[in-house]
C-alpha cells in the first residue's frame, strides 16, 4: 500500500504546471547539455538515444535565449568564488563525448547565436583512436537489421547462445550488454562483420586535436569526460582519480587551458563528494565539476545539468525544452519529498 501511495504521489507531480515549479524553486543557474547534433544519420548513436537535428537544436537555442542569459564557464567560476554575480535567469550549455559534429554543425550555430559553450571529451576517443562499446553495439544492431535470411542463419550458427533465435532476440542481447561485456561485444562485431577500426578511419565520428584547437581558439572551453567513459561507481577511488586527472591533462595538452573543468560520464551518483573535493585540491589545474542530475543542488564545485536527449515521455525524447525543464523539477521535488525528514 505504501508503494502504491508513493507512486500516486510521484505521478501527481506531473500535474503541476512549470510556472508553479519555477515560482516555488527559483534557479540561479540552469544547465543544459547534449551529446549529438546531426543533419543525417549517426549509426554509432541512433540505437542508443535519438540525436537532435541541427534545425531543432537551433530552434531550441533561439527559444531558450528568449528566457535565459547564457553565461560562459568563466562567469560560472567567478560566481562560484563570489567575485561576480550571475545575471538573472542565467543558463549554461555543454556537450559530452566529443563527436565531430560539434565542429562541423554545433560550432557554426553557436557562433551565429553568440552562445558560449563547454565541450567535455572522453580522451581515449580524441583523434578517433577508439570506439565506445555502446557505439559498437549500435553498429551491430544496424547490421542485424540489414541482414537477409541466409546471412542471419549463418550468423546464428556462429553464436553459442540458445536464447538467440532471430533478429529480435539478437538485438535484445546486444542492447543488454554492459561495459563488463566488452569482449563479447567484440565477438559479435566479428560475427556480424562490423569493422570498428574501418568505421573510425572512414567516418571519423570524434573530434580531432586540430578541430579542438580551432574551436578553443574561437573561444570555446573544453573539459575532461574521463579516459574511458566507465561508470565511476563501479571503480575504486584511485582509478576514478586517474580517469579524472588524465582526461583533463589531455585536454590541457591540446588546448593549453590553465584550468580544465570535468563532466562525469553517466553521473556522479553514489560517489563520495569528500573524495572528489580532495582530488580537486590535489590537482590544482582541475576546474569545476559538472554532473547530469538535472537541477538538483550539489557541492559548490559541482553543477548539475539537464540532458536534452533523454527519453522521458513514454520511452521517447521530449518535444520541447520546457518538458525537459519540468521533468527536472519533478525529479528535484521528488528527491526533496523523499528526504524531507532525513
Amino acid at each position: 500500500m505504501k508503494e502504491k501511495l508513493k507512486k500516486i504521489l510521484k505521478n501527481s507531480l506531473k500535474l503541476i504546471p512549470l510556472p508553479i515549479y519555477e515560482a516555488l524553486f527559483p534557479l540561479e543557474l540552469t544547465g543544459f547539455f547534449y551529446h549529438a547534433i546531426t543533419t543525417g544519420k549517426l549509426p554509432h548513436v541512433e540505437n542508443l538515444y535519438q540525436p537532435v537535428s541541427a534545425q531543432q537544436f537551433e530552434t531550441t537555442l533561439i527559444n531558450l535565449k528568449k528566457k535565459y542569459t547564457f553565461v560562459s564557464y568563466q562567469e560560472i567560476v567567478d560566481a562560484s568564488t563570489g567575485k561576480k554575480q550571475l545575471p538573472k535567469n542565467a543558463a549554461h550549455l555543454s556537450f559530452d563525448d566529443g563527436f565531430s559534429e560539434n565542429h562541423t554543425i554545433v560550432m557554426p550555430i553557436l557562433q551565429k547565436l553568440e552562445i558560449p559553450c563547454m565541450f567535455f571529451l572522453t580522451s581515449e576517443w580524441i583523434d578517433n583512436r577508439s570506439l565506445f562499446y555502446r557505439s559498437k553495439v549500435s553498429l551491430c544492431v544496424n547490421r542485424v537489421n540489414q541482414m537477409n535470411a541466409e546471412e542471419l542463419k549463418t550468423t546464428l550458427s556462429k553464436i553459442d547462445n540458445i536464447n538467440i533465435k532471430d533478429k529480435q532476440s539478437m538485438i535484445k542481447q546486444l542492447m543488454n550488454f554492459i561495459q563488463a561485456d566488452e569482449d563479447m561485444v567484440e565477438e559479435y562485431c566479428q560475427h556480424l562483420g562490423v569493422d570498428t577500426q574501418q568505421f573510425l578511419q572512414e567516418q571519423t565520428p570524434f573530434l580531432t586535436s586540430a578541430q579542438i584547437q580551432e574551436m578553443h581558439a574561437a573561444g570555446f572551453v573544453f573539459g575532461g569526460h574521463s579516459v574511458s567513459h566507465r561508470k565511476f561507481i563501479q571503480l575504486p577511488p584511485e582509478r576514478v582519480e586517474q580517469e579524472i586527472v588524465q582526461s583533463c591533462k589531455k585536454i590541457q595538452e591540446i588546448t593549453g587551458q590553465e584550468k580544465v573543468p570535468f563532466a562525469f560520464p553517466n553521473s556522479a551518483t553514489g560517489f563520495d563528494r569528500k573524495t572528489l573535493s580532495e582530488i580537486r585540491n590535489k590537482n590544482k589545474f582541475l576546474g569545476l565539476f559538472f554532473n547530469s542530475k538535472g537541477i538538483i543542488p550539489d557541492e559548490n564545485f559541482m553543477f548539475n545539468r539537464i540532458w536534452m536527449e533523454r527519453n522521458i515521455a513514454d520511452g521517447k525524447p521530449a518535444k520541447t525544452w520546457q518538458a525537459y525543464l519540468k521533468h527536472a523539477y519533478q525529479e528535484y521535488t521528488w528527491k526533496k519529498i523523499l528526504t524531507w525528514n532525513k
